[in-house]
């Protein structure tokens, strides 16, 4: 079965690993923002966003790997200037047609200025009507992520619209009974295949969409496979086959 990895940084990664990826199968992947330092200004943004939707591209292409760019200002790389600028680079980007997603946003620590430039940031896909890759925090998590589902609320973008991603069993309840997609990440000091079998499992694969998160940090590129191979072996191949794949291409639109 073919699958896609519904959030990655994998333009991080070198070629020799997206080639041994291919061979097992990745179709497609959806390349969030992200860099592992806080941006100085806005000219930093701006060459993330080229990189990220332009020059990966070229690279996917060379091993046959579909590319689903997304740009956002991730909460852990908000500038410390030029930030009016930034967001206009948001919406430069996030216009063009090739762009899937707004992503990755979100709140880290829930402060004031993380609320403010995500919901600018929402207000800026809920106008381009485009979905959104929202990122929740591996510290305080609950309450964290009840701050980002008020404020997707109050947004008032479509929930079919929004994948709140790196659910785990302690927030996973919240974000169905929100009426929002969950991501999966299975990754290292995040999810294992074991645990999002279970939340699979839970909810039927509805809504669910797996990811590996794979960049500098600490990461597994072959999460989402496995998790495939987990769901097949239990014979939960509908299950396998919408949370790998099929619920990626309907909300990304591909």
């Amino acid at each position: 079965m073919t699958w896609i990895d519904s959030h990655s940084h994998h333009y991080l990664s070198n070629l020799s690993v997206l080639s041994e990826l291919k061979e097992k199968g990745l179709e497609g992947i959806v390349s969030a923002s992200w860099i592992p330092v806080r941006p100085s200004g806005e000219t930093t943004i701006h060459d993330l966003f080229e990189w990220v939707v332009e020059v990966e591209k070229v690279r996917l292409d060379r091993v046959g790997i579909a590319h689903y760019p997304a740009i956002g200002i991730h909460p852990r790389c908000i500038p410390p200037q030029g930030l009016q600028a930034a967001l206009s680079y948001v919406e430069e980007f996030l216009a063009q047609p090739s762009v899937k997603a707004l992503g990755e946003v979100g709140l880290e620590t829930g402060d004031e200025i993380e609320m403010e430039v995500l919901e600018l940031q929402l207000r800026i896909a809920k106008r381009l009507d485009k979905p959104a890759i929202v990122h929740t925090p591996r510290k305080n998590k609950a309450v964290v992520t009840a701050k980002v589902l008020k404020l997707l609320d109050r947004v008032g973008i479509d929930p079919s619209l929004t994948v709140v991603d790196h659910v785990t069993s302690e927030i996973a309840d919240d974000v169905r009974r929100s009426g929002r997609w969950m991501g999966l990440t299975v990754q290292p000091a995040k999810l294992t295949v074991e645990d999002a079998v279970k939340i699979a499992m839970k909810y039927d694969g509805s809504m669910i969409m797996a990811n590996t998160d794979t960049s500098t940090e600490l990461s597994w590129p072959l999460g989402v496979y496995d998790l495939e191979q987990s769901l097949n072996s239990i014979g939960a191949k509908e299950v396998a086959r919408m949370v790998v794949y099929q619920n990626a291409r309907s909300f990304y639109r591909l």
